[in-house]
């Protein structure tokens, strides 16, 4: 059993996927096993996997019919033996060849559920890289999980991205957490299902992954379809956070207030012309607003309390154009 399955999943990225295999090989500490999983890509990209499970014994290829990344994840998890699993996407790269050594120290005493750490963005059509602002490192290890994520949503550093992070794979498998097949909005509803039933998780103050801004990547275009998808995951966390009253209930309310900012924000930048016919289901989840933990959320919230909701997307627009 390796100490962490990366999983990878593959879909015509020729251009990149050399060297993102190669930021995970290259990684000093070596007890890990690269999860390729080849979605019916129809370019180079499927030949290139096969090529480096020829040279390296840690790198397991599975080719499958396309069927988009979340099948690929939750493929990969099933082939997957670590302990952990880290998610990577395909055109992305792991910039610190100590990311694993790192994460491996700070979890060898106290095998926590999940360790967040920092990304920066890579944006291709600049060639520039933005580095992170928040910071991870004036929250004790000792604090529990709850207020470590309440101290995330704070800080506006609360993401549920799967690649941002490494999760105790048993977490996943003991109670079938997977990325939703249908979704466009998946990573929102896996990370909800892992913290719920997580109860412990360490933050790392460092930036270990590149996240690649390109301009036509999957998630550089945001239509309806992404619209009903994230309120798709309101419909089903709603019910959820409306039942139980524990502490990571009241966790969860305090996020998913963060998100239906976020999604306010995605609609009133979303382009598509059918948008209107998700605007009487976008009102009815502003209740959330009064989970006003975060300061932008607060913010938000009191525009809503003067002008109403439809004064409140009034608002964020001017904000967003002088923005």
């Amino acid at each position: 059993m390796a100490t962490f399955s990366v999983v990878v999943p593959v879909y015509n990225v020729e251009k990149y996927l050399n060297e993102c295999i190669d930021s995970v090989l290259s990684q000093s500490f070596t007890d890990f096993e690269l999860i390729l999983v080849d979605d019916g890509a129809t370019d180079t990209s499927g030949a290139i996997c096969d090529e480096y499970a020829k040279k390296d014994s840690r790198v397991l290829v599975f080719h499958k019919e396309n069927g988009g990344q979340s099948t690929a994840r939750n493929y990969g998890v099933s082939k997957a033996s670590g302990q952990y699993v880290v998610f990577l996407d395909s055109d992305d790269f792991i910039a610190d060849v100590d990311f694993f050594k790192d994460i491996f120290n700070r979890i060898k005493e106290n095998f926590v559920d999940i360790v967040a750490f920092k990304y920066s963005e890579y944006f291709e059509s600049t060639k520039k890289i933005s580095h992170s602002s928040y910071d991870y490192s004036k929250i004790e290890d000792t604090v529990d999980i709850n207020e470590k994520i309440k101290y995330l949503i704070k800080q506006d550093a609360f993401f549920c991205s799967a690649w941002s992070k490494t999760v105790k794979r048993e977490i996943l498998v003991n109670n079938n957490i997977v990325f939703d097949e249908n979704s466009k909005c998946e990573d929102m509803d896996w990370y909800f299902s892992v913290v719920e039933k997580s109860q412990t998780m360490l933050l790392c103050n460092k930036e270990y992954v590149t996240y690649r801004r390109r301009e036509n990547s999957v998630t550089s275009t945001f239509g309806v379809k992404n619209l009903k998808d994230y309120l798709a995951f309101f419909q089903k966390w709603s019910k959820k956070l409306a039942e139980d009253q524990d502490k990571k209930t009241q966790t969860l309310r305090f996020a998913a207030a963060k998100l239906y900012f976020n999604l306010l924000i995605a609609y009133l930048i979303c382009k598509d012309k059918q948008k209107k016919t998700v605007k009487r289901q976008l009102k009815s989840y502003s209740y959330f607003l009064q989970y006003n933990l975060n300061p932008k959320v607060e913010k938000i919230r009191k525009f809503k309390k003067l002008f109403g909701f439809n004064g409140l997307l009034v608002a964020l627009k001017l904000l967003l154009i002088l923005k």
